[in-house]
């Protein structure tokens, strides 16, 4: 079931996508309707919040969405454990010529030795060709950071 909505929530982006390809970008409320698919695979008790600015280029559409449902995924499988609440971050901002997309929670935190699989190979794939940045951090709970021409602050 986990497959087949991340399938739903990567169409449902790519329609909105073609309804815009023409300025090749797409609005961040676009994200709206992916977000409510990945709201549906956390467990009870745990949120889903967005802070989105800005607008995402058509070349980076496929492969954020891909990234956000692996690492919101992760998230909702791993970070809460054990707990009866959490929450989840979730955000894009555009900044100048480059922008940042961000996947935050506030769960146990990774291990120290975070694993190579599919996954987080799918995810640092991804970003490479993106040519972005991709900085984990455990503070708080894991924070993924995905930055292309700026700083991860």
């Amino acid at each position: 079931i986990v497959v087949k909505l991340q399938c739903l929530a990567i169409g449902i982006v790519a329609r909105k996508l073609e309804k815009d390809e023409v300025l090749g970008i797409l609005p961040i409320g676009a994200v709206r309707h992916g977000r409510r698919m990945l709201r549906s695979l956390l467990p009870p008790g745990v949120s889903l919040e967005q802070e989105c600015q800005g607008t995402i280029g058509s070349d980076c559409v496929e492969p954020l969405t891909l990234i956000a449902n692996e690492l919101v995924t992760n998230a909702a499988k791993h970070a809460f454990n054990g707990r009866t609440s959490g929450e989840i971050r979730m955000g894009y901002q555009q900044r100048g010529a480059g922008w940042r997309f961000y996947v935050h929670d506030n769960g146990s935190g990774m291990p120290s030795q975070h694993s190579s699989s599919f996954g987080s190979q799918l995810v640092e794939t991804l970003v490479g060709r993106m040519h972005a940045q991709l900085i984990y951090r455990t503070e708080g709970g894991t924070k993924v950071d995905v930055v292309c021409g700026t700083s991860a602050n």
